[in-house]
């Protein structure tokens, strides 16, 4: 079964459009944020059967996805947009494709339920799709549900007209009913209430975020990836605004600071995975100090240095998606840019260690982040008695940020996250923090 890119600005409508196409449909979802993102996934993936494009993103429009899909495989692709067609010159000959099609906002579900139906009906392997419920019911991630919406009845489904009601007790023990369930259905009026509880707390988040809008160089995508990660990890409302406001305090600091203002410029400049896992990991990381007890203002600051400086020295961002030996060692990078990926902890600590701004904590953080308890690491032989609580916190922060870029997120993928996590325990430092860790993520 072919699977569905869905590429739009704003994580609410990302949200809200992957749960109608889930609530009718058992095809696999793939998300993107900018123009970028989808176009490196249509690169990289070649199981995308279709694209559903908002037009007006910053940056880059949808257009550039659009062209780039036309003049490579040529998928049927849907374009999201408040206008009219021929508003956009620069995709002129989109109309003349007969397996293109725009969807107006705001959309029904029904339309967008039709158009799928109709583009991929065009195609000769009209098998792309496979429908996964009635109108009655409505399929929804478990953990989404429960997230959202907490009264809801939720149904299993027997047969395509048959859905027996789950008994509250099994519900209410979450860990063993999200074990079982993946998804389960729920009725449409529940439906209708879980969509419209998204949409209003994806509004908060935006709001709450208000410090960091005033940084210059986040763009636009840049703060819908903190949204992102906010609604992942289940930040509240305060959380998010308490986060946005010791960061951005620390970040306008750093800006400010002669030799490190445009390292941290040049990091949150990006929109591609070089800032989006810095971001990630920092998130996380204040997850866990909040977990452990201790968010005070001085270790965000040093959490932020050490989440967005250690990797700012890299030439080329990509160099940063390599996590451990084994995934250096088997990628086309020539062995010179190999030996500078290895030796980076280590020479980027070495090249902060210059600025008075930067702590040794945070260096000694910057070091040890690609240490691996498997062996699997890179950077100095470190005895893990010597790794500091700080410096665990930052490791699996950005350890566990690598892994949900490369497994995604699910309640599959956070599972196979908790168990490389589970090494940790018993491992100096790392105990405490890898137990509190696997407490956020479960």
């Amino acid at each position: 079964m072919r699977k569905i890119l869905i590429c739009d600005d704003d994580t609410a409508v990302r949200m809200v459009v992957g749960m109608c196409i889930e609530s009718e449909y058992d095809n696999e979802l793939v998300y993107a944020s900018s123009a970028d993102e989808a176009i490196d996934i249509l690169k990289k993936d070649m199981n995308i059967g279709l694209v559903l494009c908002d037009y007006n993103m910053p940056r880059k429009k949808g257009s550039a996805v659009f062209n780039y899909n036309a003049e490579a495989t040529n998928l049927p692709f849907v374009m999201l947009t408040g206008d009219m067609i021929d508003s956009f010159p620069d995709i002129e000959h989109f109309k003349t494709n007969q397996i293109n099609t725009i969807l107006h906002k705001p959309w029904k579900e029904e339309q967008l339920y039709d158009i799928i139906k109709i583009t991929l009906g065009d195609i000769e392997e009209d098998d792309f799709i496979e429908e996964a419920s009635s109108s009655e019911y409505k399929k929804v991630r478990t953990h989404t549900l429960f997230r959202y919406l907490n009264n809801a009845e939720c149904f299993d489904k027997i047969n395509d007209i048959e859905y027996e009601k789950i008994n509250t007790d099994l519900i209410e023990n979450k860990k063993v009913f999200f074990a079982d369930y993946d998804y389960v259905y729920i009725l449409q009026n529940d439906y209708n209430k879980l969509l419209s509880s998204i949409n209003s707390k994806m509004e908060s988040y935006k709001k709450s975020m208000g410090a960091l809008k005033e940084i210059s160089v986040m763009s636009t995508a840049i703060l819908d990836k903190v949204v992102t990660n906010a609604e992942m990890l289940d930040m509240t409302i305060e959380e998010l605004e308490d986060f946005s406001s010791k960061v951005s305090e620390e970040v306008v600091s750093m800006q400010e600071t002669k030799g490190i203002g445009h390292l941290v410029e040049s990091t949150l400049a990006q929109e591609d995975y070089f800032s989006g896992h810095a971001l990630l990991g920092l998130q996380i990381s204040y997850k866990l100090t909040k977990k452990m007890g201790f968010a005070e203002k001085s270790i965000i600051k040093k959490l932020t240095q050490a989440c967005l400086l250690h990797d700012a020295f890299f030439e080329k961002t990509s160099f940063s998606k390599y996590g451990s030996k084994s995934e250096l060692e088997s990628s086309s990078l020539s062995d010179e840019d190999k030996n500078a990926v290895l030796l980076h902890p280590d020479t980027f600590a070495l090249m902060l260690a210059k600025y008075k701004y930067i702590s040794s904590d945070v260096l000694d953080a910057i070091k040890s982040h690609h240490y691996r308890i498997d062996g699997d690491g890179y950077g100095s032989v470190i005895n893990i008695d010597s790794i500091s609580t700080l410096s665990a916190i930052v490791n699996l922060s950005l350890q566990t940020s690598d892994m949900y870029y490369k497994y995604g997120y699910s309640n599959e993928s956070n599972q196979k996250i908790i168990k490389q996590i589970k090494d940790y325990q018993g491992q100096g430092n790392f105990d405490f923090v890898s137990k509190k860790l696997i407490e956020i993520l479960n």
